[in-house]
């Protein structure tokens, strides 16, 4: 965790993938866009998974990361479902079996089938601890590489962020004329009231 959060630093202070352009304000935090308000009646939409996916299409090193992790993960799937497949079978096959023991009325008979069929799941178990051992592997790394993923989105809109608040702030102008207005009104308001 560590490591991550030094990778994020890192990647903060001196991004792998630079901006093409700083001045420009990404499409996603122009006023035109998207109202980004917490009262808005809008379902929520994720800025910064937009803001990525602007620079994304404007940098050809981070498109072509996107297409490998896209590619990683089907790879990931397409290698997990014959374990999968294979695996529903064998427990299909294994509760099916113990509910057929049920049906067996001979007390010995039935208590030795059991034996017989715990000790073949136990044999199934054991044949295919290799591949769960494998698989448990492959989740790991699927993990680790998420959160790499989502530590690159941060680390590459952070800085466009920390640009937009730098250059894009609102003046106080228009909100000191409304307070002067509110005020003036409201002596006015106090002084008819009178």
């Amino acid at each position: 965790m560590i490591f991550l959060a030094g990778i994020f630093f890192s990647c903060n202070q001196s991004p792998t993938y630079q901006q093409q352009d700083k001045a420009e304000t990404p499409k996603a935090l122009q006023n035109e866009t998207s109202d980004y308000s917490l009262g808005s009646k809008r379902s929520y939409e994720d800025l910064l998974e937009q803001l990525y996916q602007e620079e994304v299409n404007k940098t050809a090193s981070l498109k072509a990361l996107e297409k490998e992790i896209d590619e990683s993960e089907s790879i990931k799937s397409n290698s997990l479902k014959p374990l999968n497949e294979f695996n529903a079978k064998a427990t299909t096959y294994y509760d099916a079996a113990t509910k057929h023991l049920s049906a067996i009325r001979d007390s010995s008979l039935r208590e030795n089938i059991r034996l017989i069929i715990n000790k073949s799941q136990l044999k199934y178990s054991s044949q295919i601890e290799p591949l769960k051992s494998m698989e448990k592997l492959l989740q790991e790394e699927s993990v680790k590489l998420n959160d790499a993923h989502e530590i690159l989105k941060i680390s590459t809109t952070l800085p466009l962020m920390e640009e937009y608040f730098k250059t894009s702030q609102p003046s106080l102008q228009s909100i000191k004329e409304a307070l002067e207005k509110l005020e003036k009104t409201r002596l006015k308001t106090e002084k008819a009231g009178n």
